[in-house]
């Protein structure tokens, strides 16, 4: 009978042969070119994953809106645009500010305020009355009847902050910002349009008292050299902006382009003195990872379509239609 073989390493006195430096080599290489392969697209990934926190972070702000709306019959705006600000000019308080009193809540009287209390120069006459920033997250409360009501939003961890840098003029900025905090960690931006006002292109965003939504709502964050996001990154959106007037002379008509309504304006009328639809009653914005509201560069400086929105990696929501 013919004995099986046995295989040569099982033999004693013989060693396993090992790798060769060539073969490491092209062991290194493959693992490295799939690395190379793998890397960028999980890298894509975990943006995509960011960008759809940050959408799903601006749709709750927005339905916390429309709730508002619907108790109030008005979206969410303690103080009027005229209040915080219809020019080109930075004010105390923003419209994002704004937004969380209204929906955080909370307008006090003084006499049972804390100590911890706010109330922007800007606005007068305080009438006795000031932002108790130890309420804010307690809901808002009703000036007439002093009835309270339950927080409309509930921002987590990190979506609201004070942040510094803006070109605010209290020093220091005590009222507190919603944050988008999956990809800027910037501000949310906040529009309220204005009641009663014509539709025109030229009317949609401006300096003026006849703009559907005011420019100097937020112009604390988009005129700001050195606006800081919560993780301590500096950011000059005020050279890099294509919403900054300071710096750009289409600012006002870009602003109109993101308000106007793609499915119902006519692009070939888009000019200023144009009478088309604006999308939403609000606007939320948040810059996207560049961490620039609507950078300048993306577009040449100036939007001069529907198209050129696309370039943005920005998000943004329109409520109210």
């Amino acid at each position: 009978m013919q004995s099986a073989k046995i295989p040569s390493v099982l033999l004693p006195g013989r060693e396993a042969r090992g790798f060769t430096l060539v073969e490491l080599l092209a062991v290194v290489a493959i693992i490295a070119l799939l690395l190379g392969i793998l890397l960028p697209a999980l890298g894509q990934v975990r943006l995509k994953a960011k960008e759809m926190s940050a959408q799903t972070q601006l749709e709750g702000i927005a339905k916390a809106c429309e709730s508002y709306q619907l108790q109030f019959q008005a979206f969410p705006g303690y103080f009027s645009e005229e209040d915080i600000g219809t020019g080109n000019t930075s004010n105390n308080l923003t419209s994002t500010e704004n937004l969380v009193i209204s929906l955080l809540g909370r307008v006090v009287p003084t006499a049972s305020a804390s100590s911890n209390v706010y109330w922007p120069s800007d606005v007068s006459p305080s009438s006795g009355y000031r932002v108790d920033l130890d309420e804010i997250g307690n809901g808002p409360q009703m000036r007439t009847s002093n009835r309270t009501y339950g927080a409309f939003y509930q921002p987590k961890t990190g979506e609201i902050e004070v942040i510094s840098g803006s070109t605010t003029t209290a020093s220091p900025d005590e009222m507190p910002e919603l944050i988008e905090g999956a990809l800027s960690k910037l501000p949310v931006l906040y529009f309220r349009a204005r009641q009663g006002k014509t539709e025109l292109a030229s009317n949609r965003f401006g300096d003026g008292g006849n703009n559907i939504f005011a420019y100097g709502q937020n112009t604390n964050y988009t005129e700001a050299a050195a606006l800081q996001t919560t993780d301590g990154t500096e950011t000059n959106q005020l050279d890099n902006t294509c919403l900054s007037s300071s710096n750009n002379n289409d600012a006002m008509d870009n602003m109109a382009w993101l308000v106007a309504d793609p499915r119902l304006a006519d692009e070939t009328v888009m000019a200023r003195d144009a009478t088309e639809p604006i999308r939403g009653q609000f606007v939320l914005m948040s810059a996207g990872e560049n961490k620039v509201y609507a950078e300048a560069s993306a577009v040449g400086g100036t939007i001069n379509d529907f198209d050129d929105l696309e370039n943005f990696d920005d998000q943004r929501i329109y409520g109210g239609r």
